[in-house]
């Protein structure tokens, strides 16, 4: 009968409900079971963890009022962690739940406020533990914090309070007022700090209260701007009335400190602990209990458990324990429960429960020292611990030369195992960029500022994870010079000003020679800023690179602007100043001076005109721009770090930041915002361009934006692997969809490793399967490390080039021998020798960062040859995109990249990619000592008597050409595969000439026909990739194997279209099957009992010993029951006339009963009665 009759079974699928229906009701008996035990016995079912945040406000070494600080000074949030198995049930922490350490709580963050703008600042209340004792609540501004209160630990129900302000702009906000409401009453004024009356409903119970403070902020911004704003901070205080009992664990740090956490009754705490915070690991404890109930009580019983399944005994009164990682995770779940026996008056004794929830975290113990020279000279040293952040304050004549000078050192147990792996900086007002560990970063501000805060942000790598530092400088203005002067702007004379710092050097804005009249510019100047009373200007020079000279001014007149040679003319202004007592303070000003040029500036983008882009999504952007006369030659390349051009880009008007650079081009990042309404918007991409000679342009490009909702479908994108270094040519390809905000990491995880990466990006649909490393996360600082294709390499294996020879002329020849003289190979290798590059050992199969020499790895490039400067996680695809991994031996030289500084001593006179070897000698030449000639290559040394100056491309006949030499009628190099340009009906090779004919292959999901309607359909030849469009005839219909049935019938539909198909139509071909007791259709297993009219409606029309016949009386069809059914024999002559079977010799006498009366024939038992009929 098959699975398919198997559950047409009308007693299968009864059972089977009754199987689901006792689940269900196990399902919902389960959890109150499980809750009416939670009582005494096993507190922590129906308990809450919760935890304790830092307060860390203001940080830096400011003299800053603080808010009184818990004793225990560690209060790190839990981070987050995967589900393991638990021997307790610990549920989410409730919305008011804030155990932790004694002193200072956070409370629960509720919603923000509006938009307001980033301040380091906070409300601190202070409340009194028993009147006595002072505990904090800390609040951000516009935030609600929500602090669980026991009325117990209160005096006489008094709530004796203060609030305090904290932070950097503490000293910028006065508070107006503060509120107090209990339950859903009315607020009432009441001062700062006081004491107010708790009182709980009658027969227990909770009640809440609320405190509402408003404060009143009024500062300068960053550009001097007067601003003014009203702050609110609202604390609710869930008051109840509880056992004044607490457990304070108090456990020893590596630095002689103790800290401790505490536990109410019948609650749980958790904590972080870091393996830096222990000596050796070991946990050291102390339990204590306190409260006023805390003499009436005794600890009775400690153990504890894992989540890794180890569990013991504990010391009630001090141990000691050795905290351990569970394998390969690093990190465990200790769960430690104290039990603890109470006098009771009522009960006699009570049992309580305390359970803390220890997460250990095996942390590595290096810190980031941070030394910077006080004018030069003083050190001053701030550390940093991992993935943190420390902060300072700077002024310019702390500095030397306007630069701070700093050193970068990793400390620490751990510290011999970590690298720096970059060190960049970004700016509030003056960019960013790449530093050096040990060096000096010029500050400075930006016109309109008073401050500018450095952010210096270090990434480190140890034992394969990533760590970053952050150092934060906040460097703020000395006495200033302002100095004013006006130009022609849109017709009209407006006034620019510009800031400079004492001992700074400040560049204009540039002023164009269309600006002034015959370069006359009318200025004056004034002391500002800190410290200017009692300074006066006592000199005014100006030095201008277009005459080389100096000349002297007042600090109020006019000067002549002067162009360099054509170019931008630098005019610097130096004034000096003086004060009182003789102290000398300097400025300089350049106003750098161009000439309005009208050349032509190209300006070319990976984005086109119409594109559609992801709405609040990280697109990636880059950007090429130069200058060019009539003839098309550049003049200058115009990259968006010059320092003497300008390239501008804005998207709607907001200017993008630089990212970085890669080659000639600049790279941005855009995030395009959604519109109000709609899903569909329009943006618009504006790139100004200008080179140092004053030729400028731009170009405007409109994009069409559509609502982001990451991991939704845009495109379709082509991976290859490419080895062509290693002689494998492009060992793999795949065609993988591109999704919505996704980055380059997952596409490669996904797409090369086969992984699945949940939500929202989930799995590739097509995936090559291999093997794969790699260090960061998907979503930062993502560094493909290796990969397994599983093929056989062509490269040299040895762990040292001394394996192939002692002298140069020994490996070179070695590495001719080993890949043939002039191949590409041989050429590739014997550049990596010559540049300098160590020799390590290779494998087959798997392919790593480092294997075969120091600068080998894997990059990734876009569209051909274009390699960003940014990781893959920072990189997402768009539709059409062709991503390649792409394997370098030479720091990406090889490979038509490169990184600059590294491996790259002569040069490289070859380019693998693809599958081909581009070679171009850099040819020298010698003279030998016999007076001969030779031509040498400058970069792989190859030696030549033939400088192949008749040269020719021979066709191989296998896909492939080769350069051929008429002189010396010998081969140059490898064979390169054609390279096709398409014609209409042909293909030719653009190297040899071969041509051949296209092979069409119909384009996936092009074919617009439809089943009954012809359409037009994409054809690509698998050759030169050349597309056109064709009619395409209608497709047909495609049966449908589901069959479809109705009460009499059964029909099929079209698995496209879903029209039905006729000829399929036809009715029902009943067949008893006796143990169901029912009829089932042979064509579409249809059955008349359980899915349509119910043996009830059967009328039996003929019966006899082989057969019985019915007819329904619903549906009007026909049955044929078959069977054995003896008493419905017919003999005739002594032989039944349907079976022929022989009527028996001796028959049983009739009794007089029965004698004479014909029995009238019965339906089967089975199907005579509705009644009897098993329940559907």
């Amino acid at each position: 009968m098959g699975w398919n009759n198997l559950w047409q079974n009308r007693w299968t699928k009864i059972i089977c409900s009754f199987i689901l229906l006792a689940s269900i009701l196990a399902g919902l008996g389960g959890p109150g079971i499980t809750t009416r035990k939670a009582g005494v016995e096993e507190p922590v079912m129906s308990e809450t963890i919760s935890e304790i945040t830092e307060l860390t406000m203001g940080e830096g070494t400011g003299n800053q009022s603080q808010a009184e600080q818990p004793e225990d000074g560690e209060t790190e949030e839990e981070p987050k962690e995967s589900q393991q198995p638990k021997p307790i049930e610990v549920v989410q922490p409730k919305p008011d739940s804030s155990q932790g350490d004694e002193g200072q709580d956070d409370g629960l963050q509720g919603e923000e406020g509006g938009e307001e703008m980033e301040l380091d600042l906070a409300m601190v209340m202070t409340w009194y533990k028993y009147g006595t004792h002072p505990k904090t609540i800390v609040c951000g501004p516009s935030e609600t914090v929500a602090k669980t209160l026991n009325v117990a630990q209160l005096s006489e129900n008094q709530l004796k309070y203060n609030f305090t302000l904290n932070g950097k702009e503490a000293d910028y906000v006065r508070i107006e007022s503060v509120k107090v409401k209990a339950g859903d009453s009315a607020y009432t004024e009441v001062s700062e700090s006081g004491q107010t009356r708790v009182d709980l409903p009658e027969g227990g119970g909770e009640k809440d209260y609320t405190f509402q403070v408003t404060g009143h902020l009024k500062k300068r911004d960053a550009q001097g701007n007067e601003i003014e704003q009203d702050i609110v901070f609202t604390y609710i205080l869930h008051c109840h009335y509880a056992l004044d009992l607490e457990l304070e664990l108090h456990w020893d740090r590596k630095n002689s400190e103790i800290s401790t956490i505490t536990c109410i009754a019948n609650d749980s705490a958790a904590r972080t602990i870091e393996s830096h915070d222990l000596t050796e690991n070991v946990f050291s404890y102390t339990p204590e209990l306190t409260g006023a109930l805390a003499e009436k009580a005794q600890i009775v019983k400690a153990e504890y458990s894992t989540a890794s399944g180890e569990q013991g005994a504990l010391d009630k009164l001090k141990g000691s324990m050795v905290f351990k990682a569970s394998g390969g995770t690093g990190k465990e779940t200790y769960y430690l429960t104290f039990e603890v026996q109470m006098e009771d008056e009522e009960t006699g004794i009570r049992t309580i429960y305390f359970r803390y929830v220890i997460t250990y975290i095996d942390t590595l113990d290096i810190k980031l020292a941070f030394t910077w020279l006080e004018k030069g000279a003083s050190k001053r040293m701030l550390l940093c611990q991992p993935d943190s952040t420390v902060s300072f304050d700077v002024k310019n004549n702390q500095l030397s030369a306007g630069a701070l000078k700093y050193e970068i050192d990793l400390i620490g147990n751990d510290s011999d195992s970590a690298r720096i792996l970059s060190i960049t900086y970004t700016s509030d007002g003056s960019g960013g960029g790449k530093l050096e560990q040990n060096g000096s970063l010029i500050v400075g501000l930006p016109d309109g500022f008073i401050f500018n805060t450095y952010k210096i942000m270090v990434l480190v790598l140890s034992g394969g994870r990533q760590i970053q530092y952050e150092i934060c400088m906040t460097y703020r203005m000395d006495v200033t010079l302002e100095m004013h002067y006006q130009v022609k702007e849109d017709g009209k004379q407006n006034q620019r000003t510009i800031l400079c710092e004492n001992g700074k050097t400040t560049t204009a804005e540039a002023v164009y020679d269309d600006q002034l009249k015959d370069g006359i510019l009318n200025y004056e100047m004034e002391l500002g800023g800190s410290g200017s009373d009692g300074i006066e200007i006592s000199e005014v020079s100006c030095y201008q690179s277009g005459s080389k000279k100096q000349i002297r001014l007042d600090d109020a007149g006019q000067v002549e602007l002067l162009l360099k040679e054509g170019k931008t003319g630098e005019n610097a202004f130096t004034v000096k100043a003086q004060d009182r007592e003789g102290k000398v303070y300097e400025f300089r000003i350049n106003i750098p001076y161009k000439h309005r040029g009208e050349k032509l500036i190209r300006i070319t983008t990976n984005m086109t005109e119409g594109q559609v882009v992801t709405n609040e999504t990280n697109t990636n952007l880059s950007v090429n721009a130069w200058s060019e006369d009539a003839s098309g030659n550049i003049i200058q390349s115009i990259p968006a770090n010059g320092t003497d051009t300008k390239l501008i880009v804005q998207l709607d008007g907001e200017t993008l930041s630089y990212v970085s650079t890669s080659g000639s081009a600049s790279e941005f990042i855009m995030y395009p915002k959604n519109p109000e309404t709609g899903d569909r918007n329009t943006h618009t991409l504006y790139i100004y361009a200008e080179d140092s000679f004053g030729n400028y342009g731009e170009t405007v490009i409109t994009l069409q934006g559509q609502r982001n909702q990451a991991g939704q479908k845009k495109g379709k994108a082509t991976i290859y692997v490419d080895l062509s270094v290693l002689g494998l040519g492009v060992v793999d390809s795949v065609s993988y969809d591109v999704l919505a905000d996704e980055p380059i990491s997952y596409a490669v995880v996904k797409a090369v490793m086969g992984m699945d990466t949940g939500e929202p990006f989930g799995a590739a649909v097509e995936t090559m399967g291999w093997r794969g490393r790699y260090t960061g996360t998907l979503d930062i600082g993502f560094y493909l490390q290796s990969l397994t294709p599983g093929q056989k390499a062509a490269g040299l294996k040895g762990s040292s080039w001394n394996q192939y020879g002692t002298t140069e002329e020994e490996i070179l020849e070695a590495i001719d021998q080993y890949f043939g003289r002039n191949t590409g190979l041989a050429t590739l290798w014997r550049c990596v020798y010559r540049n300098g590059l160590n020799k390590s050992s290779g494998f087959d199969g798997e392919f790593n960062e480092f294997d075969y020499t120091s600068g080998s790895g894997w990059l990734f490039s876009l569209d051909g040859t274009y390699y960003p400067g940014q990781s893959m996680s920072d990189y997402r695809l768009e539709d059409g995109d062709i991503l390649t991994l792409r394997y370098t031996l030479a720091y990406g030289w090889d490979v038509g990249s490169g990184t600059p500084g590294y491996g790259n001593n002569v040069g490289y006179c070859v380019t693998a990619m693809n599958g081909s070897y581009y070679v171009n000698h850099q040819m020298e030449v010698i003279e030998n000592s016999d007076g001969s000639r030779s031509y040498v290559c400058h970069c792989c040394g190859l030696v030549e008597g033939c400088v192949h100056e008749h040269t020719k491309v021979n066709n191989l006949g296998d896909g492939t050409h080769v350069l051929f030499c008429e002189d010396c009628q010998e081969p140059i190099g490898n064979a390169e595969l054609h390279t096709w340009v398409s014609e209409e009906n042909i293909h030719t090779c653009s190297g040899c000439g071969a041509t051949e004919e296209h092979q069409w292959k119909e384009v996936e999901g092009s074919n617009t026909a439809a089943c009954t309607q012809a359409g037009v359909r994409t054809v690509c030849c698998r050759i030169c990739a050349l597309t056109k469009e064709e009619e395409s005839p209608a497709k047909g219909h495609s049966l449908d194997k589901a069959w479809k049935h109705t009460k009499t019938e059964h029909y099929q539909q079209c698995s496209e279209c879903r029209e039905v198909i006729e000829e399929s139509r036809g009715r029902h071909q009943y067949v008893y099957h006796e143990k169901d007791n029912d009829w089932y259709c042979k064509i579409c297993e249809a059955g008349h009992d359980w899915d349509y009219c119910g043996n009830q409606n059967l009328t039996q029309t003929a019966v006899n010993c082989q057969t019985m016949e019915y007819i329904c009386g619903e549906c009007g069809l026909s049955f044929i029951k078959e069977g054995n059914f003896t008493e419905y024999h017919s003999y005739q002559d002594g032989y039944c006339i349907y079976c022929h079977k022989k009527e028996e010799i001796f028959q049983d006498e009739e009794s007089p009963s029965t004698a004479g009366k014909e029995e009238e024939p019965a339906l089967p038992e089975d199907i005579s009665d509705e009644n009897t009929q098993p329940a559907k």
